[in-house]
């Protein structure tokens, strides 16, 4: 019986877990929709479940992102610097279910935010180099500039994931700034019914 299935059965007893199709239920969480099943397996025998306790700092800001997370149990709080004279501002409370630690892992960036665990749990981890090719790269839909410049005019838009001072200095036409690190909590005023084509530096 995997990780997944003990946790997101919850307290059920041996022979209920057994009839879980856990596939089903960690799909729910939008990082793992659409992909395959074969990979949904891979990645769950991948995944190392920990006990971590509350006050325990699973990421700290500044920090290289080596991991990507599941909270299984508990609860955590995330909470950001935004200069080392500045006091933390908390951004958001994670509950059982959520995920987290993609952003750095996506973006070969540092981690932007520092996540507390507020008490006792289990966090699922996996290392980075499975997230790239069991999450990140069959959820990436590359394109070639002309097919990106056809979706754009037939009514698509431009999202600019650099930082705020990349984008100052110059973007393409009628591109949006959105950075990478903010995209999660500030993705909520884009439409759903325009295609959005994300581009950075490279």
């Amino acid at each position: 019986m995997g990780f997944l299935q003990k946790i997101f059965g919850g307290g059920s007893k041996k022979a209920e877990l057994d009839n879980i199709d856990w596939k089903e239920k960690i799909k729910v969480i939008t990082v793992f929709s659409n992909i395959p099943d074969d990979a949904l397996t891979e990645m769950s025998s991948r995944m190392e479940a920990i006990h971590v306790n509350a006050g325990d700092v699973i990421i700290r800001q500044g920090e290289e992102g080596q991991h990507f997370y599941v909270l299984a149990q508990g609860s955590a709080e995330v909470e950001r610097q935004s200069s080392s004279e500045a006091a933390p501002v908390i951004l958001a409370e994670l509950k059982s279910g959520a995920c987290f630690g993609e952003e750095a892992l996506i973006s070969n960036a540092k981690r932007n935010a520092t996540i507390t665990m507020q008490t006792s749990g289990v966090l699922l981890r996996l290392a980075k180099s499975y997230f790239d090719s069991l999450i990140k790269e069959p959820k990436l839909n590359w394109i070639s500039k002309v097919q990106a410049q056809k979706i754009i005019d037939g009514g698509g838009k431009w999202l600019d994931v650099r930082v705020k001072a990349e984008f100052q200095m110059g973007s393409l036409p009628g591109a949006n700034s959105m950075p990478l690190s903010e995209l999660r909590n500030s993705c909520q005023p884009l439409e759903k019914s325009v295609p959005y084509i994300c581009f950075c530096r490279t």
